[in-house]
């Protein structure tokens, strides 16, 4: 296990893999959210817990929503 930032580091942005998710994620839903980053270098936000309520409605492109 590692051993955890003692210091602040500044924001963690969103690297090519963090976009090809982002997209994989919101091409799920019916319309994109906004907490996920679009471009190179946006900042990755912090899931909220819970978040699932938030996006639901979002989520009925397959019928399961």
């Amino acid at each position: 296990m590692t051993k955890p930032w003692t210091t602040s580091r500044g924001p963690i942005t969103a690297n090519e893999a963090d976009l090809t998710k982002a997209r994989a994620t919101n091409a799920l839903l019916l319309r994109p959210v906004d907490i996920l980053p679009a471009k190179m270098g946006d900042p990755i936000r912090p899931f909220a817990l819970g978040l699932w309520n938030d996006i639901r409605p979002f989520c009925c492109r397959s019928g399961h929503g």
